[in-house]
């Protein structure tokens, strides 16, 4: 699927946890190597797992900017 990532037209957030041992950071940050650079947003949580926004209640915020900008 990552040869699609490079279609995307829209904005992106991409968001990973550094310690995530479900979507490893690299695996992450390759994935959104993929998408369009003027598209993409990408935001690293550290001493966070899968659910960023479980683990750093700040991924709230960030998201919350995303999407109203």
């Amino acid at each position: 699927f990552r040869e699609g990532l490079e279609s995307i037209t829209c904005p992106t957030l991409v968001t990973a946890g550094d310690i995530d041992p479900v979507t490893p950071l690299d695996g992450m940050k390759e994935m959104a190597a993929h998408i369009p650079g003027e598209l993409r947003n990408f935001e690293l949580f550290e001493n966070c797992g899968h659910g960023v926004h479980r683990d750093d209640p700040r991924a709230f915020d960030v998201m919350k900017k995303f999407l109203l900008d």
